[in-house]
């Protein structure tokens, strides 16, 4: 392969930009724990956040049955923050695809700030069960038409 120089200096800038930026993205397959929240931030970009109840069951060395629940808070934006809110119901299961996030900020004897606490900023919503699984009489129930992606996330 032969790099020209102007593809070298393309190539090698491109380079250092990814050796900044690790891979986060995490998908997780759950239930909604409450009803979805809609709002707009002042700027008028709609956001809905709902939490995600991850169930994982275990059996541990006495031979007992745990039942473990990780909780994270989804946030959705932009066309995805509306329609999750519009068919969304709490106990409906989805597939959230996105990225992690610290939510909570402290600061330490020190002075000094730390972040702890994920949330999931959603690129992609599939709902697995149709809506009247959840309650929702409304909403879209084909599973090819399920696959939402947030276009406009601004990150």
């Amino acid at each position: 392969m032969t790099i020209h120089p102007h593809n070298h200096q393309s190539h090698q800038a491109k380079q250092d930009r990814n050796a900044r930026n690790d891979w986060n993205v995490i998908q997780l397959i759950g239930r909604l724990g409450r009803e979805p929240d809609l709002h707009y931030t002042p700027g008028g970009k709609a956001v809905t956040n709902f939490s995600l109840a991850n169930n994982q069951g275990y059996t541990d060395s006495n031979g007992q049955v745990v039942q473990d629940t990780l909780w994270v808070t989804v946030t959705c934006w932009g066309s995805l923050a509306e329609i999750t809110n519009t068919y969304l119901k709490k106990g409906r299961k989805v597939l959230v695809v996105g990225r992690l996030r610290p939510v909570r900020t402290w600061t330490d004897a020190h002075g000094e700030q730390h972040k702890s606490g994920i949330e999931i900023n959603a690129t992609e919503v599939i709902f697995f069960d149709d809506a009247s699984a959840a309650g929702n009489d409304n909403g879209p129930t084909d599973r090819s038409t399920d696959n939402i992606e947030g276009a406009d996330i601004p990150f």
